[in-house]
């Protein structure tokens, strides 16, 4: 996908679902985050935690990073010839105590794998972008994904 003509980006994701590094046409960024990710499993609708996580990019750190999740609705969702069982996770990052970023993963815990994106969910805005390619690596539970350019 380009994103606002930066290029496309490969995401490595925990779980399929929680972005741990990113390599793309306008750079590479990493996140270590301090404490379990697998805590916020097994997922249910309502479910919500709170992860703190150092943002490492070569720039400051004093800032205060954390990723609120909610898994918010369960619901089917058609990719190709089949339906899958998914769970709307909203994403929170906030920087210093102040929201910096939002959207809602499409997380299949079946496939253990974020089918798609949406942005401004719930608006006359809203955007579902879904992925081009989903690669497991190995018998870990880290996902690479890619998403498709435009």
């Amino acid at each position: 996908m380009d994103f606002n003509g930066a290029g496309s980006q490969k995401q490595f994701l925990y779980r399929g679902l929680i972005g741990l590094a990113s390599l793309g046409d306008d750079g590479n960024n990493s996140q270590y985050f301090l404490s379990d990710l697998e805590s916020f499993w097994p997922l249910k609708v309502g479910a919500r935690r709170s992860f703190e996580f150092l943002l490492l990019d070569g720039g400051e750190t004093d800032d205060k990073w954390s990723l609120d999740l909610t898994v918010t609705k369960q619901r089917a969702f058609p990719m190709r010839f089949c339906n899958y069982l998914v769970l709307y996770v909203s994403f929170d990052i906030r920087k210093n105590g102040k929201s910096d970023q939002k959207w809602t993963a499409v997380y299949s815990p079946d496939l253990q794998v974020t089918l798609a994106t949406i942005d401004d969910e719930g608006t006359e805005d809203e955007t579902m972008v879904a992925y081009d390619v989903i690669e497991p690596l190995g018998t870990g539970r880290a996902t690479s994904v890619e998403r498709p350019e435009e």
